[in-house]
């Protein structure tokens, strides 16, 4: 019964992350501010003609890749909802749409707590290295430089583990 659980559980998780991932890229694809594709440029300005071809290139360059991407989701969320026989597709007011983006915020939140009890572990092994007795002054520095960078990573975490936190 357990395994049962979890598969289906896994399931709906890998379907609840497909069907959000394809709804960021749908709205993607149609926002009106995501592709700026339409330039005004004063006469008198110091534009060049390869310039604004090369800001055009990039605009059509970034309408391919989302269409390529939602393309690409549109097709996952397809095949998954072939293999769990889902006749309707979910919508976000349905009990099994919410189910699984709470499925979807609980994962996060649960790698981003191991991600900052990775790294918090991870510098209190460097802080014992650095107050251990003999550690010369050019490790030591070295040590301490170590640790500013790492406590930068712990605030980046933390800060997501905190979004997380909030989302579930």
């Amino acid at each position: 019964m357990d395994d049962c659980w979890q598969y289906q559980s896994f399931f709906a998780l890998g379907l609840g992350f497909s069907v959000l991932h394809h709804s960021a890229s749908e709205s993607m694809l149609t926002s009106p501010n995501t592709f700026d594709t339409w330039n005004v440029f004063e006469p008198a300005g110091s534009t060049t003609y390869s310039g604004d071809t090369r800001v055009t290139w990039r605009n059509e360059t970034l309408h391919q890749h989302a269409q390529e991407n939602y393309n690409r989701d549109l097709l996952l969320v397809q095949d998954l909802e072939r293999k769990l026989s889902i006749s309707r597709r979910w919508v976000p007011e349905d009990k099994e749409w919410q189910d699984a983006g709470r499925l979807v915020a609980n994962r996060e939140y649960r790698r981003a707590l191991d991600n900052l009890e990775s790294l918090v572990v991870a510098q209190l092994f460097e802080l014992t290295k650095m107050n251990r007795a003999g550690t010369g002054y050019k490790l030591w520095k070295h040590i301490a430089k170590a640790l500013q960078t790492c406590s930068t990573a712990i605030k980046v975490t933390l800060d997501r583990y905190n979004k997380c936190a909030l989302a579930v």
